[in-house]
């Protein structure tokens, strides 16, 4: 049986699949919406912690490299969104 973050781990992979033939750069907002398959629209001040610290524990597994911050809005809320670059 697949732990929580075997599952996440593959699905964050098969985002990054779609991703890559798309960007050059992507967000962790970017990486949700591909998961859900709907609009990220935050309820409330946030900066995606949780996946972004998930990624970053993969961060060579998956390919990706850090680049930084960026701003998004939505329903009148601040919210940071990590960047990352596939190396």
């Amino acid at each position: 049986m697949k732990n929580l973050d075997e599952i996440l781990l593959e699905e964050v992979k098969r985002a990054l699949t779609e991703l890559y033939n798309d960007y050059s750069e992507i967000t962790t907002i970017g990486i949700i919406e591909k998961i859900t398959g709907s609009p990220y629209t935050p309820s409330y001040s946030t900066n995606n912690i949780g996946l972004t610290s998930f990624i970053s524990n993969y961060e060579n597994e998956l390919g990706l490299e850090f680049l930084n911050y960026e701003s998004s809005y939505g329903n009148e809320y601040n919210s940071q969104t990590a960047v990352w670059r596939f190396k």
